[in-house]
């Protein structure tokens, strides 16, 4: 597994990990296959997008006749930072944000839009 970091724009970041990067050959084909996580964080929208892609091409190999075929998948979540359950991954895509030159909003201000308050004792069914 590979992983970088890439700067959108001041406020928002890309965490691609490839996850598998395949080349395989078979009696008269060939494959290559490459699946990928990318996590893009928007600190002035307040939302992390995950896509999931996946892509798989098959071709004959030389001195072979046959088709080629394409495989193509793409799977798309947002979230907003509200409903993330950890400030530590935000805290991290922050700092490398920073790193790379981008200028998103103090840590402070994003980290407070996840704090959710606690359910009372009532609430809870306590008396």
């Amino acid at each position: 597994m590979k992983e970088r970091f890439e700067k959108i724009n001041d406020y928002t970041i890309a965490h691609v990990v490839e996850m598998a990067h395949t080349e395989k050959t078979y009696s008269n084909t060939l494959e290559k296959r490459c699946v990928e996580l990318t996590r893009i964080f928007n600190f002035e929208s307040a939302q992390v997008t995950t896509v999931g892609t996946s892509a798989t091409v098959t071709w004959p190999r030389a001195g072979y006749s046959g088709g080629s075929g394409v495989s193509d998948s793409m799977q798309t979540v947002i979230t907003d930072f509200a409903d993330l359950s950890s400030e530590r991954e935000l805290r991290r895509m922050h700092a490398q944000l920073r790193s790379l030159g981008g200028s998103p909003p103090p840590l402070e201000d994003v980290v407070r839009l996840i704090k959710k308050p606690a359910l009372s004792a009532r609430a809870q069914g306590m008396p």
